[in-house]
């Protein structure tokens, strides 16, 4: 990977943890994760941001990818590569510290996408008009993840998100 593209990811990681911090308040502790334990699992590290509280415990492991060639229609295409490839990293990061996977999407100068699994979007007290719902092959078997976009769901209500957990449909 070159510097340009890290870059271009660090830039996308910090504007994240911005977007994290206005929208969970100065309860959370978030911070970009060290890239020599991005994946690994250690001290419960995994994904690209961390965030913590005393208060209650952060549901998602969250992976993020900015990349140029992608597109809004990735979402709703059937069999995209490019994103069953995402969703596979988000997933087995987020397994390796026993997380809901949080992938958060975007093309240069385009809106952020979340997608996290249709199930667990359900748990959550959600007050959106509109939901996509994708079907991703992963490996052997489909699951049914939901795409919205981050702007809209920073504007819940954190306390929305106690008690989230990842049900496998």
């Amino acid at each position: 990977m070159g510097k340009a593209s890290r870059d271009k990811g660090a830039r996308f990681e910090r504007a994240i943890c911005k977007d994290l911090r206005q929208w969970l308040g100065e309860d959370w502790s978030v911070e970009r994760v060290p890239a020599y334990r991005q994946g690994k699992g250690q001290v419960g590290m995994a994904g690209d941001i961390v965030c913590t509280s005393d208060v209650m415990r952060w549901p998602f492991c969250l992976e993020l990818k900015h990349y140029a060639k992608f597109s809004a229609d990735h979402i709703m295409t059937p069999g995209c590569k490019m994103l069953q490839g995402f969703w596979s990293q988000a997933r087995s990061q987020a397994a390796a510290i026993k997380k809901v996977p949080l992938l958060l999407v975007k093309k240069d100068r385009g809106a952020v996408y979340a997608l996290m699994p249709l199930a667990v979007l359900r748990q959550i007290n959600w007050q959106w008009s509109v939901q996509a719902r994708v079907q991703l092959q992963c490996g052997d078997r489909s699951e049914k993840v939901a795409a919205v976009r981050w702007d809209e769901l920073t504007t819940i209500d954190p306390v929305c998100l106690f008690g989230v957990h990842d049900v496998r449909c």
